[in-house]
């Protein structure tokens, strides 16, 4: 009869050490996506932290040209590193956004010498680009916003314009 008793006493403790491992397992896994899913999102926040400003349009070299449906856009960069940088140009008839990476050629793009190659400024300066609008279906602009992506991260809107001059009202 003892020994029938001691096998239930027994009985239960492995039951409740296996429901204190099953506890710990199920703590462990979600303690794991928690975490992971905390870091992807610091790692976010932490890329794009203090970005705001430094990715700028330079209003003196922004500018649409009514005749020939190409907006001439002034972008610089103070000191920061970027992947590329992300524009997105509103018209009344549609809206883009496409990047402008580091170095590449793209169709619808160039360089304010008409180099088709493009590039980003160095930090601290600027450069122009020219941008085919007809390409995109995108009548007169309204708004152009710029952001940086900032290793792998687009962020928050750096800059943004609204009501474009015609680059052939501006006095030389």
């Amino acid at each position: 009869m003892k020994n029938k008793e001691n096998k239930r006493g027994l009985s239960a403790v492995v039951s409740s050490l296996i429901i204190v491992a099953m506890v710990i397992s199920i703590s462990a896994i979600v303690w794991i996506f928690v975490d992971r899913t905390i870091k992807g999102e610091t790692e976010s926040s932490s890329a794009c932290f203090n970005s705001f400003g430094k990715v700028y349009m330079n209003n003196q070299y922004t500018c649409y040209n009514s005749g020939d449906n190409k907006l001439k856009i002034g972008i610089g960069l103070k000191d920061i590193d970027v992947d590329s940088v992300l524009v997105s140009i509103s018209g009344e008839d549609a809206s883009k956004s496409f990047e402008i990476p580091p170095k590449n050629k793209l169709g619808y793009i160039k360089m304010y010498d008409g180099t088709e190659d493009i590039y980003l400024p160095d930090k601290n300066s600027g450069l122009t680009y020219i941008i085919d609008l007809g390409i995109f279906g995108i009548g007169v602009p309204q708004s152009i916003k710029i952001a940086p992506i900032v290793k792998g991260h687009p962020c928050e809107a750096s800059d943004v314009m609204n009501g474009i001059e015609n680059c052939l009202s501006i006095p030389n």
